[in-house]
């Protein structure tokens, strides 16, 4: 918009911006770099179960059980394969496919 009182050339005008454009890009990348941490990890849906607590509803042995977690019922399994017996508390490790991945408290 400066450039318009100063010529009514819009070949100039259109290079300014251009110009201007590319060059603001460059400078506040390093800026946006700064305060945008890409890694950081914020747990959602169901990423958020892990290391929350669930009850057993179902014993868990060589078969898949059930465990109650924020009142939903969920299938699991041990993470070193024992057997946990219904009415126990189980800490969430971790999700492997529709499965939950659970170890004794």
């Amino acid at each position: 918009m400066l450039v318009s009182f100063i010529t009514d050339n819009l070949i100039i005008q259109t290079a300014v911006f251009v110009i201007s454009s590319i060059a603001l890009i460059f400078l506040t990348k390093p800026l946006v770099k700064k305060y945008i941490d890409k890694d950081a990890f914020i747990p959602t849906n169901v990423d958020s179960l892990i290391g929350k607590r669930a009850k057993v509803s179902k014993t868990i042995d060589s078969e898949p059980g059930l465990v109650k977690v924020k009142g939903e019922v969920w299938t699991a399994i041990s993470e070193d394969e024992s057997t946990i017996e219904e009415g126990k508390e189980v800490e969430i490790v971790k999700i492997d496919g529709v499965k939950l991945v659970v170890k004794i408290i």
